[in-house]
């Protein structure tokens, strides 16, 4: 356990913490994501996950475009190459959606939601 923690302490010092995954024959460097990454992805990837059918899944799933402009977001930051994105297959887009994710920490996800859904309520209670 404490190898490890210091194999990742080294590899994030040195800046090879991140993990390559092969997109259309292109290789991109997902590095364990910033808040502006998961809040610029968050924006597209909000539209997900109240599905009570399949076919409600399948609906949402057609604005393939906000899927695309997420995985951008994790992949260089902005969501500047989410048309070149739009042929990738959908095992390529869940691998960059599944990567990123992994690598913000459970513990750390947890935390984020808990804050993002008190800021919710605190702004969605009428005062």
């Amino acid at each position: 356990m404490k190898e490890n923690a210091a194999k990742m302490v080294s590899e994030a010092l040195l800046g090879v913490d991140g993990q390559e995954i092969t997109i259309k024959g292109k290789v991109y460097i997902i590095n364990p994501p910033t808040i502006k990454q998961i809040v610029g992805a968050g924006r597209y990837l909000a539209e997900f996950g109240d599905e009570g059918t399949t076919g409600d899944f399948i609906k949402k799933f057609q604005k393939f475009d906000g899927i695309c402009k997420a995985v951008s977001w994790f992949l260089v930051g902005s969501e500047d190459i989410y048309k070149e994105l739009e042929d990738c297959t959908l095992d390529e887009t869940l691998k960059v959606l599944e990567i990123a994710f992994g690598m913000i920490g459970i513990q750390n996800f947890i935390k984020l939601s808990t804050l993002a859904k008190n800021v919710k309520m605190a702004i969605a209670k009428q005062r």
